[in-house]
């Protein structure tokens, strides 16, 4: 079995290698920062194209903290605010919660991965 996931929505993985995929049927998990959505960096996607990647059901969205940074070396209270913005980020555009979380870069600590 092969998982392919997506870290941090950029642009660049939308514009090539999101339509290979679609168009080949290839299921694939985004994982994406809510502020980088918010601030509209010209490096990621848009929320209205998050929420059309989203109709497709080879597609699966998973949350990142708010911001894409090493959080796992943050206060707990620093992490609460992160993932919270994050979940309601989500809830607020796609009306359900999310059922994945990815730790950025792969850092986690005991204090992460118990808030989370």
């Amino acid at each position: 079995t092969l998982a392919l996931t997506f870290d941090g929505a950029y642009r660049s993985s939308f514009e090539n290698a999101f339509p290979i995929l679609l168009e080949k049927k290839i299921p694939f998990t985004l994982f994406y920062s809510s502020n980088a959505l918010d601030t509209e960096d010209a490096d990621s996607v848009t929320w209205p194209e998050l929420k059309n990647l989203a109709q497709s059901e080879n597609v699966t969205l998973g949350l990142l903290p708010a911001s894409y940074d090493h959080t796992a070396y943050k206060p707990s209270r620093e992490i609460i605010i992160d993932l919270n913005k994050a979940r309601q980020r989500y809830r607020e555009n796609f009306n359900r919660e999310a059922d994945l979380l990815a730790y950025p870069f792969g850092e986690y600590s005991l204090a992460l991965k118990s808030l989370a």
